[in-house]
């Protein structure tokens, strides 16, 4: 098994900290699992909306929920009428 071209290598997360990962301590691929779901995080976090964005946004989701709503009960109460 030590000679098989298929070792598992310790992860090489220079990148992220300057020193091997403790998080994951075997790994196949030259970055780990953990360091390139923390760049993920961080890249959806930069992208997302900030500010007044973000309660702009939110504020739409709340007015079509409530919306939708309504339409529900006048279709259940057309339903019961009928």
């Amino acid at each position: 098994m030590r000679n098989s071209r298929l070792v598992i290598n310790r992860c090489q997360a220079v990148a992220a900290h300057g020193k091997r990962c403790r998080q994951t301590p075997y790994m196949t691929s030259p970055f780990c699992w953990h360091h390139t779901a923390r760049a993920d995080r961080e890249a959806l976090r930069l992208q997302s909306p900030h500010g007044h964005e973000h309660s702009k946004e939110l504020a739409e989701r709340i007015v079509t929920a409530d919306s939708l709503h309504e339409r529900i009960e006048g279709v259940l109460a057309a339903k019961s009428a009928a």
